[in-house]
C-alpha cells in the first residue's frame, strides 16, 4: 500500500516529511497487519486441530497405532507431493485469490468432522480424508501466503516481516494449543474443531482485505506446461551450491521430524496415558520455544552468520531427543 502526498504546508514542511518517508516501517502499515492477523489466527485454530484430532481418533474411534500412523501420514503426504506444483500455482494465480480460497475450503472440510460425528457418520476413512485434503489446502496456500510478502511490503521491510510474522506463527501456535487444550476440556474434541473452521473463515476475511504495493506481471509468451517449470526450477536448485545442500537438508529433516510427529500423540496418548491436558502441555511447550526461537534468531544471524546458526539449530536437535533414550 503505498504512502499518501503529503497535502501542501508551509516551505519547511516538505523536507520533513521527504525525509521521513524514506524510511518506511510496518508500524501502522495496514495490508501487512490485516496479513499477519490473518495468518496467525489461522494457525491458533489449526493449534486447536491438532490436539483435538489424535483425541477424536484415539478416544472417540478407538484407533490404532497403523491407523494413527496413516492419520498422521495423510497429513504430511501433502507436504511432499504437491510442495513443488504449490509453487508453481503461486506464480501463475493471483496469490491473494489462492489464499482466500484455500482457507473457504479448509473451513468446510474442517467442518466435515463435527457434521458427520453429529449424524453418526464418522469413521477414520472420514479422518483420513480430512486430514489429506487439509494437508493439501495448506500446502498451497502457505505457497502464496509467504510469497505475498514481498509484494506487501517495500524490499527493505522484508526481513523485519518475516521475522514478524514467525514470531506471530509460534505465539500463535502456543496460544492455540493451550486454548485448544481447555476446549477440548470442556466442550470436547469435535466440538472444538468448529472453532478451526471459525479461524479459517476469519483467515479468508482479512486476505480479502490486503492490498499490495505492486503486481507480479506474468511471464509474456507461450505459458510452459507444470512438469517442465518444476523441472527447470529442481535443476536450478540441484547445480546451485547453495541451494542444494540447504535442500537436502531439510527435506532429511522433514522426513525424521515426521517419524517424530506420526507415533508422538498416540504416545502421549495411549502409551504414557495422558489425557488432552497433557496433550497440550507439551505442544504448547513446542509453541513457546518456536517463540523463543524466533526472538533471538535475527540478532543470532547477524552475530554468527546464518550458516553457522543453521549447524547449531540442526545440531540441537539430537541433543533435545537425548533425554528420550535415557528415559525408563
Amino acid at each position: 500500500m503505498s504512502i499518501p502526498p503529503p497535502p501542501p504546508g508551509p516551505a519547511a514542511a516538505p523536507a520533513t516529511v521527504t525525509v521521513a518517508s524514506t524510511a518506511p516501517s510496518l508500524r501502522g502499515h495496514r495490508s501487512f497487519q490485516t496479513y499477519w492477523l490473518g495468518e496467525a489466527t489461522a494457525l491458533a485454530g489449526s493449534s486447536v486441530s491438532a490436539v483435538a484430532l489424535p483425541v477424536v481418533a484415539a478416544m472417540e474411534l478407538d484407533a490404532s497405532p497403523g491407523q494413527v500412523s496413516v492419520l498422521a501420514s495423510a497429513a504430511l503426504a501433502p507436504g511432499f507431493l504437491l510442495a513443488l506444483p504449490a509453487g508453481v500455482a503461486g506464480d501463475r494465480c493471483s496469490k491473494k485469490r489462492l489464499m482466500v480460497a484455500t482457507d473457504l475450503a479448509a473451513a468446510a472440510v474442517v467442518a466435515a468432522v463435527p457434521a458427520c460425528w453429529a449424524a453418526g457418520a464418522l469413521t477414520m476413512p472420514v479422518l483420513y480424508g480430512v486430514a489429506l485434503v487439509l494437508g493439501a489446502l495448506t500446502v498451497l496456500h502457505q505457497a502464496a501466503a509467504i510469497a505475498i510478502v514481498t509484494e506487501l511490503v517495500e524490499p527493505s521491510l522484508v526481513p523485519d516481516a518475516n521475522a514478524r510474522t514467525m514470531a506471530a506463527y509460534a505465539v500463535a501456535g502456543s496460544a492455540g494449543t493451550y486454548g485448544g487444550t481447555a476446549a477440548v476440556s470442556l466442550l470436547g474434541a469435535v466440538r472444538c474443531l468448529l472453532l478451526d473452521s471459525a479461524s479459517y473463515l476469519i483467515s479468508a476475511w482479512c486476505a480479502s482485505r490486503i492490498s499490495t504495493l505492486r503486481d507480479v506481471p506474468a511471464a509474456d509468451g507461450a505459458r510452459r506446461g507444470v512438469i517442465t517449470e518444476i523441472r527447470e526450477g529442481l535443476e536450478h536448485v540441484l547445480r546451485d551450491p547453495l541451494q542444494r545442500p540447504l535442500v537436502l537438508t531439510m527435506a532429511f529433516h522433514a522426513f525424521a521430524e515426521g517419524i517424530v510427529t506420526t507415533f508422538f500423540a498416540y504416545f502421549l496418548l495411549i502409551e504414557l496415558d495422558y489425557d488432552s491436558t497433557g496433550l497440550g502441555l507439551v505442544l504448547g511447550a513446542a509453541g513457546a520455544g518456536s517463540f523463543a526461537g524466533a526472538l533471538i534468531t535475527r540478532r543470532l544471524g547477524n552475530r554468527i552468520g546464518p550458516g553457522a546458526l543453521l549447524l547449531i539449530g540442526f545440531a540441537a536437535y539430537p541433543a533435545c531427543g537425548a533425554p528420550l533414550l535415557l528415559a525408563g
